[in-house]
């Protein structure tokens, strides 16, 4: 699952996404951009893990 991100993430700061009626958190391990589109690479309870689509 690929989406965009609305606001910026880092490792210490993590967005919301909601899916499927869901809002999950959004995190990262490196910083990224509002308007980057991501994709998820590991999901957790109620949390994506997301990294740089590409």
């Amino acid at each position: 699952y690929s989406f965009v991100l609305e606001t910026d993430i880092s490792p210490r700061e993590h967005g919301n996404h909601k899916y499927s009626g869901i809002e999950w958190k959004v995190k990262s391990d490196e910083p990224i951009s509002a308007g980057t589109e991501v994709e998820v690479v590991r999901t957790d309870v109620g949390e994506f893990k997301v990294a740089v689509k590409g």
